[in-house]
């Protein structure tokens, strides 16, 4: 019986220094990400504004997290949800497609990769008032800086969804309020009742996100990237 439990806790101590070599190898392989700020930018010819925006809210964590494989959507209880609902989700999908080929995002049925929970009644989190919530598993369970899994929530009365998804491929809330609207905002004020009706539906996504999101998939922008090696290749100070 001692052997067997000394059996065993050598396995664990062997896997656990495992991981963790793992771990260190892969902090140091994404310690030498970098960009190549003139092909990056002869892609785009973007302007120091563009950047600077691209650099505040694309590097969720200082650091770019995107995806390189299918995004797979997967509706959680799809036969229990609404026509509506279903055709929200399959309007984002196709919005998105063409902002991050080469990858590829579409609709499945079962074993999808971004699980969609929709007109739930409340957000696995514990922040007050939220009607909408995006996980993505951390760097300590994933051991990469490349999204692989992501869930978005959204409430039933509240129509975030949109929003949601673009933490799932990879953006953060801007660190101020831009002079015009953006869906990943948390907030804005809006400057008339018309802008209101024309920019807060579901399905508005800004020319500026459209183009901050062709940015992310950009080949010449990597998983790992810090905010800080994108600024000083790039020219810029905050």
């Amino acid at each position: 019986m001692v052997w067997n439990i000394l059996h065993k806790f050598r396995i664990i101590f062997v896997l656990f220094f495992f991981c963790v070599a793992l771990f260190i190898i892969a902090f140091y392989v994404q310690l030498s990400i970098t960009v190549d700020a003139e092909k990056f930018q002869r892609e785009g010819n973007y302007s120091k504004e563009t950047l600077l925006l691209f650099s505040d809210i694309a590097f969720p964590y200082n650091r770019i997290r995107k995806w390189n494989e299918d995004i797979k959507v997967e509706i959680v209880n799809a036969d229990k949800q609404n026509k509506l609902s279903i055709t929200e989700v399959d309007s984002i999908i196709h919005l998105l497609s063409p902002l991050i080929y080469p990858v590829k995002i579409y609709r499945v049925s079962e074993n999808g990769n971004l699980k969609v929970h929709l007109n739930v009644d409340s957000v696995p989190i514990s922040t007050k008032n939220a009607q909408g919530f995006c996980y993505i598993p951390p760097l300590i369970k994933t051991f990469s800086f490349n999204i692989k899994y992501a869930e978005v929530y959204n409430i039933w009365y509240s129509p975030v969804i949109f929003h949601e998804f673009l933490h799932a491929i990879g953006l953060q809330h801007p660190s101020k309020q831009y002079p015009y609207y953006m869906t990943i905002c948390g907030g804005y004020t809006f400057k008339s009742l018309e802008d209101a009706e024309v920019l807060y539906n579901h399905l508005y996504i800004s020319e500026e996100e459209k183009t901050i999101i062709k940015m992310l998939y950009s080949p010449y922008i990597k998983s790992g990237l810090t905010k800080e090696e994108f600024l000083k290749k790039m020219k810029l100070q905050e």
